[in-house]
């Protein structure tokens, strides 16, 4: 089940990507299939470094809860990678046990039918 940290200092939403909202998905399912706990707990609140995606709706904070040494979250940041593909970045900060997801296409898309 999709989490979202509340409460007045919680993650907002409201605004995310297209993408990002695949990402929720994919996000939700490489947790559940570890058997990790989380919540969003950034969004486009608080306090990112200028120029974050975190601003434009491309980029969320996932903070694990259960911390078992049985569940590799190293392989799960790998799955949500391999799942998301090449347009987004996945950074696990383990010590924090955050992962961060962004996207941020490498190509640049024109509109259908261009060449």
């Amino acid at each position: 089940m999709i989490r979202v940290k509340g409460g007045p200092y919680g993650a907002r939403l409201h605004g995310l990507t297209t993408p990002m909202l695949v990402a929720v998905i994919v996000v939700d399912q490489c947790m559940e299939e570890y058997g990790l706990e989380y919540e969003i707990s950034g969004g486009l609140e608080g306090e990112h470094m200028p120029g974050s995606l975190h601003f434009s709706g491309n980029a969320l904070d996932w903070t694990v809860r259960n911390r078992s040494p049985s569940q590799s979250i190293e392989d799960m940041s790998l799955r949500v990678k391999d799942n998301l593909g090449d347009d987004f970045d996945v950074i696990l900060k383990f010590k924090e046990m955050r992962l961060h997801v962004e996207f941020q296409p490498k190509l640049s898309y024109g509109r259908l039918g261009e060449s």
